[in-house]
This record gives structure tokens, C-alpha cells and sequence, in this order.
């Protein structure tokens, strides 16, 4: 499912060099109904899982929650205790309100340039 790169790269426009992470970073495959509709991005570090990116085909949104749920059902029956997820702030909102969590942190990005005639 490596096309997903592409198309997540044309949809979300991220501004990190995100091709060389996710194809070099673990991911598993959504399945909801029998098919393959989105992928998550992972990595780990001990008994905790870091989801740092959680995609879905544009024809499949609306499944978000029946995506989450076969995710954090994977995650369990991997072993996984804690689970961080790092989103985007278009969504976070809606991962707020399905899963019911709150953020800890928030990541800035900006052009060392700026920061520069900031200070």
C-alpha cells in the first residue's frame, strides 16, 4: 500500500520530509469490513506505541471511528500499555471528541529564519 504516501503527500501537504519517514517507519494496515481502507504510521518505545500518522481513504472517512477502534484492538492484543498520538491540528477535534482525550503538548513548526527576527 505504498501509493498511500503519495496521496497523503497531495492531500495533506506535509511540511516535513514525510516520504523518507513513512517508508522507512513500521505501519500496519486498516481493515474495516474486510478491506484495507487507511493505514497508520508507528514507532515504539518500550511498552509504548507513538501513532504518528493515521490515514484514511478519502471514500472511507466515514469509518473514522471503526478505523480507531480496529487500531487500538491491534495495539492491545500487540502489548502496547500507552499509546500517543500525534495529529494534525485539522483533526484534532475530531480525535478529541471520538476518543475522548486530551492533549499534553503541543509542536510548533517554523522557519529558523523567522525565529531569527523574532529575537
Amino acid at each position: 500500500m505504498q501509493d498511500w504516501i503519495e496521496d497523503y503527500i497531495q492531500e495533506v501537504g506535509p511540511p516535513l520530509e514525510f516520504r523518507q519517514f513513512a517508508q522507512n517507519a513500521t505501519s500496519e494496515n486498516i481493515w474495516v469490513n474486510g478491506a484495507p481502507i487507511g493505514i497508520f504510521v508507528y514507532t515504539v518505545c518500550g511498552d509504548t506505541i507513538s501513532i504518528h500518522t493515521l490515514w484514511i481513504k478519502k471514500k472511507y472517512r466515514g469509518y473514522f471511528k471503526q478505523a480507531c477502534r480496529y487500531m487500538v484492538q491491534w495495539i492491545k492484543e500487540e502489548g502496547y500499555v500507552q499509546v500517543e498520538l500525534i495529529a494534525d491540528l485539522k483533526v484534532c477535534n475530531l480525535v478529541e471528541r471520538v476518543l475522548k482525550v486530551k492533549p499534553k503538548q503541543r509542536i510548533y513548526l517554523t522557519d529558523v529564519n523567522h525565529l531569527m527576527e523574532v529575537l
